[in-house]
């Protein structure tokens, strides 16, 4: 860009994003512009930074762009995706984990409609609708392990979607069927799946404000699929009097399907390394009976194990409880809390009608490595 044209605003703008420290945008003839913290050169040990637009060359015409933290995805009119900035996690999705100002081609990837990028992660939707992903990839809890990848992934679980979001450490995806699917980190909530588990791997539905089925876009459209378990939790107070608990909802509702009655609900915390398991602390006013606390009951390593349980009769029924309240959730770090529903333990666990809905504890937010 010459003195002249830097001094020139920016127009015919058709798409734009912006990241952490960096902007980009597309114009009408489909050249990519950019500004704000650029990349790092590795080479030269020097990073670069732009107080005004800069064209990006070596692209194909453009026309959408996506930011990440100090990365940017552009989608070009042949379907394809490039990208440049940071890299450490695989998130430019060319098989390498080097940073690079200069924009390199996504491997095999084609036919994409529209992209989206996270704090370290990738995402593409195809125009046979599948989602594809790469760069920070999962939480592995039983390994304690990060992973990434560095190439596009397809996503599990997933067919006909039509729009996606990305947010820091989680992803949304809408369906054809006017339904939310998403995945990720939830220490906050940030999945809508009714849960606060702290990390979800494979996409979740989100369930619709009154807790009785999916979160449904578009009501014209006929919903696919089943919820097994449509639950909504909360919680409040600080990490030293933590109050939580759960609504389930065991009915008719959204794509939910009919549920018979005579179900049981079953509720349990448990320790994955010792076994331990405690019951419901109370319940709350007007709830369905959940039984008195039982402390410290030894079980032997077999879990998961839902031992309090409660009727559910009939359609369209809820059930209520305090899971916690005013205990020092310091004391529980590690615990998690799971919810299922079935006319035995044995028919819930074969109807996969079980969801862990809690990770307890001071060790509830995710540690990441930057």
């Amino acid at each position: 860009m010459t003195g002249k044209e830097a001094n020139q605003p920016l127009r015919d703008v058709v798409a734009l994003c912006a990241g952490d420290w960096l902007s980009a945008a597309v114009t009408g003839d489909g050249k990519v512009w950019r500004w704000g913290y650029d990349s790092y050169d590795e080479e030269e040990d020097t990073a670069w930074y732009f107080d005004h637009v800069v064209p990006v060359s070596g692209l194909p015409p453009a026309k959408e762009v996506a930011c990440g933290a100090g990365f940017v995805l552009v989608l070009t009119r042949d379907g394809t995706v490039w990208g440049w900035g940071s890299n450490y996690f695989g998130q430019m999705g060319d098989s390498t984990d080097i940073d690079s100002i200069e924009p390199s081609k996504v491997v095999e990837l084609n036919g994409v409609t529209a992209i989206a990028a996270g704090r370290y992660h990738s995402l593409a939707l195809k125009v046979d609708g599948t989602v594809w992903r790469w760069g920070y990839s999962r939480f592995d809890e039983a390994e304690g392990k990060h992973y990434y990848c560095a190439t596009p992934v397809q996503v599990e679980g997933l067919a006909g979607a039509t729009g996606l979001a990305a947010g820091d450490w989680h992803t949304l995806v809408l369906l054809g069927d006017g339904t939310v699917r998403s995945w990720g980190f939830n220490y906050a909530g940030q999945l809508a799946d009714g849960s606060f588990e702290r990390f979800r791997r494979l996409p979740q539905p989100a369930v619709n404000a009154t807790i009785t089925g999916v979160l449904d876009l578009d009501p014209a459209a006929a919903n696919g699929g089943d919820c097994p378990v449509v639950v909504g939790t909360a919680k409040s107070g600080s990490i030293d009097a933590l109050r939580a608990g759960f609504r389930l909802f065991v009915g008719r509702g959204g794509d939910c399907g009919t549920r018979a009655g005579g179900y049981r609900v079953y509720v349990a915390a448990v320790n994955p390394a010792s076994g331990l398991i405690f019951l419901l602390q109370g319940v709350d006013a007007g709830g369905a009976g959940l039984p008195a606390p039982t402390w410290s009951q030894w079980l032997g390593g077999a879990l998961p194990m839902f031992a309090a349980n409660a009727g559910a009769g009939g359609l369209d029924e809820h059930v209520q409880a305090v899971l916690i309240d005013g205990i020092d959730s310091r004391l529980l770090a590690g615990y998690d809390v799971y919810v299922g529903y079935g006319s035995s333990e044995a028919e819930m666990f074969a109807a996969n009608r079980i969801k862990r809905i809690f990770t307890l504890g001071a060790d509830g937010q995710p540690v990441v490595q930057s």
